[in-house]
């Protein structure tokens, strides 16, 4: 699987393998940052063991901070979604 491939994007929604333990440990850290609002041990020592580097930690939580910023605004602004993204429009 590709990680521009449709499928890949939907295992990740999905909650799906992704077939890669690397790619698994960023995906590990990076929902256990925003689910534990920050506290991640046990995911940051998993990711690290993986094969990323320590500072590469901050990396994530510096994306998960712009990704949580833009979706904020984005909702407060009511941004249309768009066009080119409506055929892959997800709802939880």
């Amino acid at each position: 699987m590709q990680r521009d491939d449709p499928q890949f994007i939907d295992a990740l929604r999905d909650g799906r393998p992704l077939g890669d333990a690397k790619l698994e440990a960023l995906r590990g850290l990076t929902t256990a940052l925003v689910r534990g609002r920050g506290h991640a041990p046990s995911e940051v020592e998993a990711f690290v063991a993986a094969g990323y580097r320590v500072e590469q930690v901050l990396e994530v939580l510096v994306g998960v901070t712009m990704k949580t910023l833009s979706n904020y605004t984005n909702h407060l602004a009511a941004t249309p979604l768009d066009k080119v993204f409506q055929a892959r429009a997800w709802t939880p």
